[in-house]
């Protein structure tokens, strides 16, 4: 049996490159957006469940997009999208707020720095916070060897661009993990036109800057990347793919922001994007890779090694991959954008493995990732965010509840399914404004996990810490007024007015 199905392609813009997937109306089905080089917009297309997509709504850019990504970045609950678009003179990425029903804003474009006399074209954008403020940043990084990180402000806006020079120009992918278990999230860069053929590692400092660059070899031209645990080990490891070589190359990360020597694998030619799921139902971590004949699927041993590929027919000239449930059924699929036939290519997946376990022993233990344990509210002013996400696939739906005190706006449970148990889920803090001056304060959030599933029924999930910030403050007290001394009268009687008139008589 065929591990996936012959590939259904569904219309988008002109020339698609980036390709994400998530729910933007919010009705737990996965939706898919790319970012189209030629028509100079975005397509979103919203899912059914079954596989099937609705036409393609097109957002313009006004300019040529050619990287996508997503996240929360005005703390409304709402999936937006950060979009990097192509210039030889500056580097700019466009911000498109979604709305919870799948339409979006007008773009808001901010820029991401420039070197006088140099191209500073940007290639492609990360999403984390990188201050640990509690809001969505951006990392983009520039052929002209730069990396620029724009602080959000939680609204949808975002600061002016730090710079950071990393060296070489032409890079190509970037990745946001926490590569050395500090908290801190970190950045890994591929080099395109290096002479090493170089990874380079950016450690987080947690203020929104990054530490000296660490090179470490790949194969051939590394082009795209992505991160997973490929040795079972709990520590994140890096794949990139080699259009040079023809490869896929394995990193493996020791966790304290170091990689061993690659490791490569045959991945057909010209193969230049990657992406990371377990398509077999194995619990071991798979690799899909597009190419120049379509999608090549290698399955994990769970050691770090890889079998041979299987190669699936998409598009014309398939540029970029990415993973989704999209007809419902617990097991993942692929989606590939065709930057020649302007369109995308759904495959779904056809594993006789049980996306359940339910023939075979669930080795997995329940937990609930959450991104932050230390946020910031402001009363009546900017909201704090934090994602939720299961760190492995249930048996029956999940739900979060949150505990939040006086302090906090009550916040609705977040519930996880079978489906969507590992696309996180935001969780937007509303501190109440209450009139009354306490200073900085800070409360805590609870979570409590219950399911069917015994795994995930009770288990222990992480408090998020929120400092509130106290937006009123004490009243000057007001001075009581001091008594008028009483006006005494010749017979020693307090002077009244009856006696004020009868003096006046006199």
């Amino acid at each position: 049996m065929s591990l996936f199905n012959t590939a259904t392609n569904f219309p988008v813009g002109t020339n698609p490159n980036s390709v994400v997937v998530g729910d933007f109306n919010k009705d737990g089905k996965p939706d898919i957006a790319t970012s189209n080089n030629g028509s100079e917009n975005i397509s979103i297309l919203l899912g059914t469940g079954t596989g099937s997509f609705g036409t393609a709504t097109n957002f313009n850019i006004g300019v040529s997009p050619i990287s996508l990504a997503l996240g929360d970045f005005n703390s409304d609950g709402n999936i937006d999208i950060a979009s990097m678009w192509i210039s030889e003179e500056k580097g700019q990425v466009a911000i498109l707020l979604g709305n919870g029903t799948g339409s979006f804003g007008a773009p808001k474009s901010f820029d991401t720095g420039q070197d006088d006399g140099k191209s500073d074209r940007g290639y492609s954008i990360g999403v984390g916070d990188f201050n640990s403020d509690g809001k969505l940043d951006l990392a983009t990084i520039h052929d002209s060897g730069n990396v620029s990180t724009l602080l959000g402000t939680g609204t949808g806006s975002f600061g002016a661009p730090i710079k950071w020079n990393w060296g070489d120009p032409f890079p190509r992918s970037v990745v946001v993990e926490d590569f050395n278990a500090d908290g801190k999230l970190d950045l890994a860069i591929t080099d395109y036109y290096s002479d090493t053929d170089n990874i380079w590692i950016l450690l987080g400092t947690g203020t929104g800057s990054f530490g000296v660059p660490a090179k470490f070899n790949a194969g051939e031209f590394p082009y795209g990347l992505a991160t997973g645990d490929f040795n079972a080990d709990n520590k994140p490891d890096l794949a990139v793919a080699n259009i040079g070589s023809d490869s896929v190359s394995i990193l493996l990360g020791t966790g304290t922001g170091s990689f061993g020597a690659p490791t490569n694998f045959n991945a057909g030619a010209s193969a230049n994007s990657v992406a990371v799921a377990d398509f077999n139902g194995d619990n071991k971590s798979d690799l899909a890779v597009t190419n120049d004949d379509g999608v090549s699927i290698l399955l994990g041993n769970g050691t770090g090694s890889f079998g041979v590929t299987t190669n699936f027919v998409a598009g014309n000239n398939p540029y970029l991959v990415a993973v989704g449930d999209f007809n419902t059924d617990g097991k993942t699929d692929l989606v590939t954008t065709n930057y020649n036939s302007n369109n995308v290519s759904v495959f779904l997946n056809n594993s006789d493995g049980a996306a359940d376990g339910s023939d075979k022993e669930d080795n997995d233990t329940g937990g609930v990732s959450v991104s932050l344990i230390e946020t910031k509210a402001t009363e009546g002013g900017a909201n704090a965010s934090y994602d939720l996400k299961l760190t492995s696939q249930p048996k029956a739906s999940v739900t979060i509840t949150l505990t939040t005190g006086n302090q906090i706006q009550s916040i609705a449970p977040v519930t996880f399914t079978p489906n969507n148990w590992n696309v996180a889920q935001t969780v937007t803090v509303k501190a109440v404004d209450d009139k009354v001056a306490e200073g900085t304060d800070s409360t805590s959030i609870t979570h409590t996990a219950t399911s069917t599933d015994a795994k995930y029924n009770q288990i222990v999930v992480s408090e998020v810490t929120v400092a509130i910030e106290d937006n009123d403050t004490t009243p000057t007290p007001t001075p009581t007024p001091k008594p008028t001394p009483a006006i005494e009268d010749e017979d020693n009687d307090t002077n009244t007015d009856t006696d004020a008139k009868a003096k006046a008589d006199i």
